[in-house]
């Protein structure tokens, strides 16, 4: 039989193509072929790093608004990454600046249930006399059937006071106690946080809400992270009131988006890599290639699967006709440890992008209070000269 390379490419230039021949080229296991480009050569693709994906979604909406600026419609520009939950800084920071954005391969932040749950808890603390709220809550506890739940709320109502509501229990069933008390412990932690918008947050995600997920869901790990997504975003906020009603905005926003909307309006694209696999955009971004995220770390442990990953990012590579910036923060967000880049930005040859955010050399810290303190490095007789000085990741530990 004859072998027939399909190797001519005709969306990306030359620049993005010599990226993901240059990262393909690591996976041993397929027939080998090597893309060419039809395009003229253009600019380098550009890899940047930043503090965390806070700062990493300001760069990108900036970027967004200003190709949007020099004439590249919003719906031919897409952000592209490997799981839903990496996507939640960015949605943040676009419904901040109301750039309108279609999501692909997903749930919109708002309109995933365990951000509902929470912004429930929330709006329970805020108004006793919020029944949708408290049925929601409600309904998600162990023996707690629609008849309690409407009973428990009358008595809430009724009462004067929401501090001590251990009394209403006495008068339910045994199966709806334990309902009940698992309710009462969550609502403990809330009364004992610090009342801030993002204590109280941080307080559903470290209760018994926590254990709820993790028994209900296997991907629990991913919904506490959306939670610290919240509670980050809460942290802007003077106050419970205004950031309940700025929540409400968000999701009546998202819902009529997800609806259509002005069907005449463009779009910006958010898609997972699986999704957006033969399509193609002006410019792209591949988001949160930090260590551990992307490549997903179960993939190490798989046959095979770390070639696929790499596939899986030769995908998103290609899916760029003129632009493509690669990204990934430094500090993770739900962890809040220090990571670095993906093995597939180390595998791209250093003179086929532009690196930006962080010093080539090395990854070894300085301390910042070296220069502060006066202290000088002099060479050690038994080891000759002392190397030179040498840079880290992060010029200082405030850039965390």
């Amino acid at each position: 039989a004859r072998m027939f390379r399909l190797e001519t490419n005709y969306r990306s230039t030359p620049n993005i193509l010599d990226v993901a021949n240059d990262v393909i080229a690591n996976n041993t296991r397929q027939h080998q072929k090597t893309l060419r480009s039809l395009q003229d050569a253009f600019m380098r693709p550009e890899v940047h790093a930043f503090a965390d994906d806070r700062e990493e979604a300001e760069f990108i909406a900036g970027q967004i608004l200003q190709f949007r600026d020099e004439g590249i419609p919003l719906d031919h520009i897409a952000v592209l990454f490997r799981a839903a939950f990496h996507s939640q800084a960015l949605e943040m920071e676009l419904m901040k600046r109301d750039i309108p954005y279609d999501y692909r391969g997903g749930v919109r932040f708002f309109e995933r249930a365990h951000i509902k749950n929470v912004l429930a808890y929330l709006r329970i603390v805020a108004n006793k006399d919020d029944v949708v709220a408290w049925s929601r809550v409600l309904n998600m506890q162990v023996g707690l059937g629609p008849v309690t739940v409407e009973k428990i709320i009358r008595a809430i109502r009724q009462s004067e006071g929401v501090e001590n509501l251990s009394h209403i229990g006495a008068s339910l069933p045994a199966r709806a106690q334990v309902g009940w008390m698992d309710f009462l412990a969550v609502w403990q932690d809330l009364l004992d946080s610090d009342q801030t918008v993002s204590g109280l947050i941080r307080a559903v995600a470290t209760s018994k809400y926590a254990e709820y997920l993790e028994n209900e869901h296997p991907d629990y790990r991913e919904r506490l992270q959306d939670i610290e997504q919240l509670a980050v975003f809460g942290e802007r906020a003077t106050d419970l009131s205004t950031f309940l009603a700025e929540a409400s905005m968000q999701e009546s926003y998202q819902a009529t988006t997800a609806k259509g909307g002005n069907e005449d309006e463009k779009k910006l694209i958010l898609s997972t890599i699986h999704q957006a696999k033969g399509l193609e955009w002006e410019a792209v971004f591949v988001i949160g290639l930090a260590a551990g995220k992307f490549p997903h770390e179960r993939s190490l442990r798989e046959t095979n699967g770390l070639e696929e990953e790499r596939r899986l990012f030769y995908v998103a590579v290609t899916r760029a006709k003129k632009y493509l910036y690669m990204t990934y923060p430094l500090l993770a967000s739900f962890t809040s440890s220090l990571s670095g880049p993906s093995m597939f930005i180390e595998e791209i040859g250093r003179d086929l992008v532009h690196h930006e955010g962080f010093r080539e050399e090395t990854s070894i810290f300085d301390d910042p209070s070296d220069d502060v303190d006066d202290i000088t490095y002099v060479p050690d007789p038994d080891y000759g000269e002392a190397p030179p000085k040498r840079r880290g990741i992060l010029k200082s530990i405030d850039e965390l």
